[in-house]
């Protein structure tokens, strides 16, 4: 850091050059809010514009917020996070509950310093780094709750102002992607890119694209349901490892082709040649990695998406593959009822309604994936 000077060599107060590696940077150090069992609050904030005019005004704004603030507590941002997790409303339900405190795993992740020292260019980092993993309604979902702790951080004294008004938070429904099925070739490509990674990985898409499976649902198949013709679904494995009843209490039978149930029993035989363990029991869940790891919901959306590019496809959500097991039946002729079925929809008339357009072309009749995907 050098001192700003003028043309006269005059040193101007509180505004300094920092050389960076994209070019010289103006920045302002100001006196924040009084912080309890510190003499000096020192901030220092950046100027985007490296204009002189902006950066005493900016300069003189923060100043008179801290004068105009009481005296701040200081904390860390997991401290308030965890303090907002504490203080929900017992009027929650568990899974909401559940929703957000795997919603605060990213923010855990993210921010780790102190609260005070959160700027609106870390809020946008962290949106951006989110949009390119996650969908927008997801997206939209973290940062509404990060936006709540700052709420919170702002009533319990630790900061003046809240961050968040200088960065917009994505709209849920203005950016809500619609379902983008796989082709057949497209299935077949991604298969090929998902044998690449081993055989669990075959085997696991393979049983989500046949049986119309969600995340969880596959994440927690287990060998008690699973039979020589199809799966019971009778659960779903939730973000935090446990298994609980599947949405919207969709119980019910899916059929599996040939294909795919040989392709199980392959990764089976194999995972116990690389494990040691030649008389592993079929109990308990199916999908094991790195040893006796369960397959979480992130582990299995992070291999998603590596298929995805192995298979030079265009991004789509995990949700899409359920959406390609409808396609593919309807372009095999098969019924409404069928499809309902397949995918344990409680009402046909929703399967009629989402995929009313890929009934108006059917060609074959069948219900099993075997010509479809092989």
């Amino acid at each position: 850091m050098r001192r700003y000077t003028t043309k006269s060599g005059r040193p101007v107060e509180g505004v300094y050059w920092k050389d960076a590696a994209s070019g010289p940077q103006m920045w302002i150090v100001f006196e924040g809010p009084k912080v309890e069992g510190k003499k000096r609050n020192q901030k220092w904030r950046r100027v985007p514009s490296d204009k002189l005019e902006d950066a005493k005004r900016l300069r003189a704004e923060l100043q008179k917020q801290a004068r105009q603030a009481g005296p701040t507590t200081e904390a860390t941002v997991v401290e308030v996070l965890d303090d907002y997790l504490d203080n929900l409303s017992p009027r929650l339900t568990p899974r909401t509950r559940e929703q957000y405190a795997v919603q605060a795993m990213h923010i855990r992740k993210h921010f780790r310093g102190q609260f005070a020292e959160v700027t609106p260019f870390d809020l946008e980092a962290f949106r951006n780094a989110l949009q390119e993993e996650f969908s927008p309604a997801y997206v939209h979902s973290v940062m509404s709750c990060l936006k709540r702790v700052c709420r919170r951080a702002i009533a319990r004294d630790v900061i003046v102002a809240n961050p968040f008004d200088k960065v917009p938070v994505p709209d849920r429904q203005k950016t809500q992607r619609k379902g983008k099925p796989l082709t057949p070739d497209e299935v077949e490509r991604y298969l090929g890119a998902c044998r690449q990674m081993g055989s669990l990985w075959y085997a696991f898409f393979l049983c989500v694209i046949d049986g119309g499976l969600r995340q969880g649902e596959a994440c927690g198949m287990t060998w008690e349901n699973l039979d020589g013709e199809g799966y019971e679904v009778t659960h779903q494995m939730v973000r935090n490892g446990s298994l609980e009843a599947p949405k919207d209490d969709s119980h019910g039978y899916v059929v599996l082709s040939p294909r795919t149930l040989e392709a199980v029993e392959t990764y089976h035989v194999t995972w116990k040649q690389e494990n040691w363990v030649p008389n592993h029991p079929k109990k308990g869940l199916i999908w094991l990695h790195e040893g006796d790891r369960p397959v979480m919901h992130w582990v299995a959306l992070q291999r998603h998406n590596k298929a995805l590019k192995a298979a030079k496809l265009a991004p789509r959500r995990f949700h899409d593959l359920r959406h390609t097991t409808a396609s593919l039946m309807a372009n095999d002729g098969a019924t409404s009822l069928q499809v309902s079925r397949q995918l344990r929809h409680s009402d046909p008339s929703i399967t009629q309604k989402v995929y009313s357009h890929l009934f108006e072309e059917q060609r074959r009749g069948g219900l099993r994936l075997d010509n479809r995907i092989g």
